[in-house]
């Protein structure tokens, strides 16, 4: 079954874009001006294809004007049939509304593309449209268009968009155009008027009339009558018509000689190219060359660079090195409190020298009892001795103990140490390997990245683009100057028809002018021989017939004298003789000198025979005037047909250059659209191949990017399980140690009590001797008290002069050399910036 399924409207009727699905029952409802009466036109647009039976009111818009007004205005049908749907395209072509028909169903990217703008260029329309999907030519006929889907075509190309099949099909949009305009009709009418249109059955046709009415006389006759066959305003529609043919013939003789021309230039540009096809081949091999020198000269340049990099690299991964080094010297000193023993190790030898005084004020105060001094000076020694030899066992124990354990960490270090060496060179060497492939992929990267960026200005198809935008600036160029030599051609061909005009003018008023005298001369002559029929006319009765008659010789006497009007041919004079008087009122004249007045009928009638040859003399002159005339305006004719045929061929071709111009203009501008359509396929498909390389180089440099972090990191993980590994061998041997000294500590504490307690109960002795003796022990309580103190400030500095020590060597060595090595990786960093 076929039925209309679809209409789309785009940029129609204030309407941007709308698919309206019309496959089934359909309701339109809304307030006044949302487009029902809109849609509803557009519908019975389809079937009849009549802008002027829509029930548009006057004063509204005109279809094409209302639905067709910018340039990329369509409505499309979209019509379902049993083996699939097509689509009827309706557009503006030259202000009025046009069909295509497609043979596929309706897409919404043949007309709008991917940056949402609606497209009004047919060959971008077509490009989109499949190639495989058939494509009608543009119908402008609006009766042609029902004829298709109706089926009253006979061209097989149409049958597929028939909705019905039938040659008698007016009264179908009749019927759907009153149903749609809302007349007031039956049910069963409309049905039994579409019913009776779709009929089969053809009318009969009667050939014999069609033969009486055509015959071989009548089209011969009519042929040769049409020819002189003259309209109401006086001219002659046929001779016009060969006219128009002798001008299109024109037309043809000018385009084969501009194909000609035509034909020799792109002979002479075949001729030039295959003359400058070696000279540019030998071009390209000499750019060619210059591009493999240049080349050659990058790599050397990149090598030299690699290496410089390789040693700035090692160089600058040294340096770093050393600056952790002194970072974590640092961060050990502060650990240790280094900043304490410092200052406790620069009182030193003011410490020693109060102990110096202390010791010399203590001795002052015992002097007057230096034997019991003495005495308990030599038993504290003993004393003090023995405590010395326990003590100097117990250390030579600890430094033995002190001594195996610091061998076993000196192993556990060089163990380190040759793990450290052997895992750093491992990593560095890997790492100068990926330093090398990483800037490889990175400038590989940067070429890819480049050559992306490259697009952005190559334009492959610039110089043909350029080349045709010339043509165009120079066939406008050439439309202005035609333009120009036509307005000159034609102001020449129009003073030369002046000139013919006010010649030929001229001509016939010169001929008018003659007409008239000689019509004038005729009306005299005419005239004089009325005059003589008159008299002759009243020859009979008249006084001159009675003196013919009656006086012998009257022409001598009373013939020279009288009136030939007034008195010989007047009638009704009753003239008598009078032999008794012989002269004329009583008077003898002599008259013999005086000519006769008169003359005869016979003279008369010649002179009406002069007169008649004349008249028949100016006739001929008249009958030959107009003669004359044409034979003036003929010769005055082809002498200005002859100026005015050149400038006409000269004016047939330049307008036959000028109708070439658009079709040259549209050529053109399709060409320049081909080539950016070429263009932008090269430009597509070379930045997919581009954006490839790139995304691969990219992906290339983070995997190595990657697996270097990897390395890396794992490389730091190495040496932090090394250093975890030997930290923990080092607390086990400090651990160990630790135990010793704790039992060492634990057995010697209780020796060091009974030592103790030895010197108190001594000390006890000699201050109750000394007090016996008068000595004040209270003084003697603060310098032994001041001493202690001072002993013990000097034995803490002797504990950590080590620590000092090394804190000036890393001072010396690492610490003053910070700066240096500080701004040199700064110098290196900005290198590889």
């Amino acid at each position: 079954m076929k039925y209309l399924n679809k209409i789309i409207f785009i940029n129609s009727a204030n309407i941007p874009y709308a698919e309206i699905s019309v496959d089934g029952n359909v309701h339109f409802t809304g307030t006044q001006g949302v487009g029902k009466s809109t849609v509803l036109r557009a519908l019975l647009f389809f079937y009849n294809a009549d802008k002027h039976r829509l029930g548009i009111q006057q004063g509204q818009k005109p279809f094409d004007d209302f639905y067709f007004r910018q340039s990329n205005s369509y409505i499309l049908y979209e019509v379902m049939r049993d083996n699939g749907a097509y689509t009827i395209l309706v557009s503006r072509y030259q202000g009025r509304a046009s069909w295509r028909f497609i043979d596929g169903p309706y897409q919404r990217e043949w007309f709008i593309g991917d940056d949402k703008r609606v497209l009004s260029d047919w060959v971008k329309i077509r490009e989109r449209i499949d190639k495989n999907v058939a494509v009608s030519a543009r119908i402008d006929s609006g009766v042609m268009f029902k004829d298709i889907i109706f089926g009253n075509t006979h061209d097989h190309k149409y049958t597929r968009y028939a909705l019905v099949q039938s040659s008698h099909y007016q009264n179908i949009p009749r019927s759907i155009q009153n149903v749609f305009l809302n007349t007031k009709l039956d049910a069963d009418f409309v049905k039994n008027t579409i019913i009776q249109s779709m009929a089969d059955d053809d009318l009969p046709i009667d050939l014999q009339t069609y033969r009486r009415l055509v015959t071989n006389f009548e089209q011969e006759y009519d042929e040769i009558d049409c020819w002189f066959r003259q309209a109401r305003d006086g001219s002659y529609p046929v001779r016009q018509q060969a006219l128009k043919i002798a001008e299109q013939g024109r037309k043809i003789v000018a385009l084969d000689q501009l194909l000609l021309d035509v034909w020799h230039m792109l002979n002479y540009a075949v001729a030039d190219s295959e003359q400058r096809i070696p000279l540019l081949e030998a071009e390209v091999a000499e750019v060619k060359a210059g591009i493999e020198k240049e080349r050659s000269r990058e790599k050397e340049l990149t090598a030299e660079y690699d290496k410089e990099k390789d040693t700035l690299n090692q160089e600058l991964g040294a340096k770093k090195s050393k600056q952790k080094e002194i970072a974590q010297a640092r961060k050990d000193f502060e650990a240790i409190g280094i900043e304490d023993k410092l200052a406790l190790a620069g009182r030193e030898s003011a410490i020693r020298q109060e102990r110096s005084d202390k010791r010399a004020l203590l001795d002052g105060l015992l002097r007057t009892h230096v034997s019991i001094q003495e005495r308990y000076n030599i038993a504290r020694g003993k004393l003090e001795n023995a405590r010395q030899t326990f003590k100097n066992a117990l250390n030579e124990a600890y430094h033995r103990k002190q001594a195996a354990l610091q061998a076993d960490r000196k192993r556990l270090e060089a163990e380190r140490t040759d793990g450290r060496k052997r895992i750093t060179d491992a990593f560095y060497t890997w790492q100068h390997e990926s330093d090398n492939r990483w800037r490889t992929l990175l400038a590989e990267q940067h070429r890819a990245d480049s050559a992306l960026k490259e697009l952005r200005r190559w334009h492959p198809m610039a110089d043909e683009i350029k080349q045709v935008d010339e043509q165009l600036l120079q066939l406008d160029l050439a439309e202005k100057e035609n333009h120009a030599k036509q307005t000159a051609v034609k102001s020449q061909i129009d003073r030369i028809t002046a000139e013919y005009e006010m010649k030929e003018t001229e001509i016939k008023q010169v001929s008018q002018r003659e007409q008239e005298r000689l019509e004038a001369d005729r009306a005299q002559l005419r005239v004089q021989i009325a005059k003589i029929d008159d008299l002759l006319a009243h020859l009979d009765g008249s006084f001159y017939k009675w003196l013919c008659e009656n006086k012998e010789g009257w022409e001598n006497t009373i013939g020279k004298v009288v009136d030939e009007n007034r008195i010989l041919y007047a009638q009704g004079l009753e003239p008598q003789l009078d032999t008794a008087y012989d002269g004329l009122f009583g008077i003898r004249l002599n008259l013999d000198n005086i000519d006769a007045a008169h003359r005869s009928p016979d003279e008369y009638r010649l002179e009406k025979k002069d007169l008649e040859e004349q008249v028949q003399q100016l006739n001929r002159q008249l009958a030959q005037l107009p003669v004359t005339f044409q034979e003036e305006v003929s010769r005055l004719g082809k002498k200005y047909a002859i100026q005015v045929n050149s400038r006409r061929q000269e004016a047939t071709l330049l307008k036959v250059e000028e109708e070439q111009i658009p079709v040259k203009r549209q050529n053109l501008q399709n060409q320049r659209h081909k080539l950016e359509m070429e263009e932008s396929e090269r430009i597509a498909k070379e930045k997919m191949t581009r954006e490839r390389a790139f995304n691969e180089a990219v992906l290339k440099v983070q995997s190595e990017e990657d697996a270097r972090k990897n390395n890396e990191a794992r490389h730091k993980k190495d040496l932090k399980a090394l250093d975890s590994s030997f930290d923990k061998a080092s607390k086990a041997l400090d651990e160990e140690l630790r135990i010793f000294k704790e039992l060492q500590d634990s057995g010697a504490a209780v020796r060091y009590r009974e030592f103790a307690a030895q010197e108190k109960q001594l000390y006890e002795q000699q201050k109750a001797e000394l007090a016996g003796k008068g000595v004040d022990m209270n003084l003697l309580e603060q310098y032994r008290k001041a001493l202690e103190d001072l002993e013990a400030l000097l034995t803490k500095i002797e504990a950590g002069r080590s620590d000092v020590i090394r804190y000036h060597d890393a001072e010396q060595n690492l610490f003053a050399k910070e700066p240096e090595i500080k701004s040199l990786s700064r110098t290196l960093n900005n290198v590889f910036q």
